[in-house]
């Protein structure tokens, strides 16, 4: 999988032109179904620019009347397919004979919500794909000159979504079930057997991206029919469609282009400090609930625990020293990850009292033994002296948290 994990994200300018010049051929391949959200999807599709060709697909022919009459372009053409198999089909039945005549498509689909909260998550995804993908005229120009003059580059994706209503992963992208269906996927467009490594994001979830033609050829020369689809209602996972867009960006790889996440310069505005609510959030909750302070600290929790509970298997008094914020979370990460409650906290300042319910301690007052094992629970600007005063005290056996 080529995908740079340090380097997988770009920022497409959308204030201003990069180039005038055009030395390539473009369409834009949009599958829509809900007639009710047809005027919310042709904002973004009015932003096509005058030289890029569109397709519309759809198995609704109101749908195909109704944008006709309203774009009124000599470059935008209408393309009804059978009902079967959404818009993975319109991708690789309907269009895929079409877009293989282009240097670069762009390919996207309408959603809708299947429930109020649904719909909350649905709206959000829209501004994700659509806006970064197709969120005005300069975007989309910038966005191939971008792909013209980077050679390499096989996929563009809109970013995982990040909000208050969905939280998208790696590790939520990849089931058993997904992993298999989508290596079936591979095996047969590949025509080799092939194992896909999870460390890395199946980053085209949505099947929304602009391609480099030249990437996804074997995909789109494979033989699909309409009869490979599954008939609806479709499950939401599990399926032949699921599995074709996770494996857009391992196709692209094979054919030795890279793919990458981008965000507009105007949505990334819009969205960073959204974002940082939801990082806040939700690290906010681990620390309360699990004593995870830190992404960094999220990473490693399971080394963390197991260092710990090795540390801990043969002592009888567990007392942690510092009685301050990460002592705080360190509490709660051994009640409710590591299993074990510490008799108490050290702190010097605070002997004498109670900290979250534990009694605090001077560290004379704890007796040297095997059976008693100190966690060092404060900062990086603390942790040399305390672990030097613990040496000092003849204290040599402890663990540190962080």
């Amino acid at each position: 999988m080529n995908l740079d994990r340090d380097n997988e994200n770009v920022i497409i300018v959308d204030n201003y032109l990069l180039s005038e010049e055009v030395h390539y051929s473009a369409c834009v391949v949009v599958y829509l179904y809900y007639e009710n959200k047809i005027e919310k999807y042709l904002r973004y599709i009015k932003c096509v620019p005058q030289e890029i060709d569109i397709y519309i697909i759809s198995p609704n022919d109101k749908i195909l009347f109704e944008v006709n009459n309203i774009l009124h372009r000599d470059n935008a053409y209408y393309i009804k397919k059978p009902n079967i198999g959404r818009d993975v089909s319109a991708l690789l039945v309907s269009s895929a004979a079409i877009v293989q005549k282009y240097d670069f498509f762009c390919f996207l689909h309408d959603k809708q919500g299947k429930s109020s909260y649904h719909t909350l998550y649905v709206e959000e995804w829209e501004k994700y794909i659509w806006e970064n993908l197709l969120g005005s005229s300069i975007a989309c120009r910038n966005i191939l000159f971008y792909m013209q003059n980077n050679s390499k580059i096989g996929l563009l994706v809109p970013p995982l979504l990040m909000t208050k209503y969905q939280v998208i992963t790696d590790e939520m992208e990849w089931g058993r079930i997904e992993k298999k269906n989508t290596e079936d996927v591979l095996k047969r467009v590949l025509k080799k057997d092939y194992t896909i490594d999870t460390r890395y994001h199946s980053i085209a979830i949505g099947t929304a991206f602009w391609a480099r033609t030249d990437s996804l050829t074997r995909l789109l020369k494979y033989s699909w029919k309409y009869e490979d689809f599954p008939q609806e209602p479709i499950p939401n996972s599990g399926t032949i469609n699921h599995a074709i867009e996770r494996c857009l960006p391992y196709v692209a790889a094979e054919a030795g282009y890279n793919t990458k996440r981008i965000l507009t310069t105007s949505f990334a505005e819009k969205n960073l400090f959204e974002k940082d609510i939801v990082i806040e959030t939700l690290l906010k909750l681990y620390s309360r609930e699990f004593g995870i302070c830190s992404v960094d600290f999220a990473e490693q929790y399971m080394a963390k625990k197991n260092t710990i509970l090795e540390y801990c298997k043969n002592k009888k008094y567990i007392y942690l020293y510092g009685a301050g914020v990460i002592g705080k979370n360190a509490l709660t990460f051994m009640n409710k990850i590591v299993g074990i409650q510490p008799r108490g906290f050290i702190d010097g300042q605070k002997k004498g009292g109670y900290f979250e319910g534990c009694p605090v301690y001077d560290l004379n007052e704890i007796e040297i033994g095997e059976d008693v094992g100190i966690i060092v629970t404060v900062g990086i600007t603390l942790l040399d002296e305390v672990k030097s005063l613990l040496c000092t005290n003849g204290y040599y056996d402890f663990a540190v948290f962080i």
